[in-house]
């Protein structure tokens, strides 16, 4: 998938569920700019019980990631503010 001038890849970001086990999960969408070695996130999608989100089925994916409770919190408010977070 290209997005502007660049490669996007994904990653999925995962912390521990809360307290009614309800999963704590996202994928994070990256343009990677090969000519200036950058990335940058451009959307961010809630994994919830939907698994992965179908726009990145065919995407290259990035190792997984755990995150603290209060990462994904930060995460998904700037996603937000930023306008770039889909659930």
């Amino acid at each position: 998938m290209k997005y502007k001038d660049g490669i996007t890849v994904m990653q999925h970001l995962r912390a521990e569920n809360d307290t009614n086990g309800n999963p704590r999960r996202l994928y994070v969408f990256y343009n990677w700019d090969e000519r200036d070695h950058y990335a940058a996130t451009i959307a961010i999608y809630e994994e919830g019980y939907h698994g992965r989100p179908k726009i990145g089925r065919e995407m290259v994916e990035l190792p997984s990631v755990n995150i603290t409770n209060s990462e994904y919190r930060e995460t998904k408010k700037d996603a937000k503010l930023r306008n770039i977070y889909h659930y």
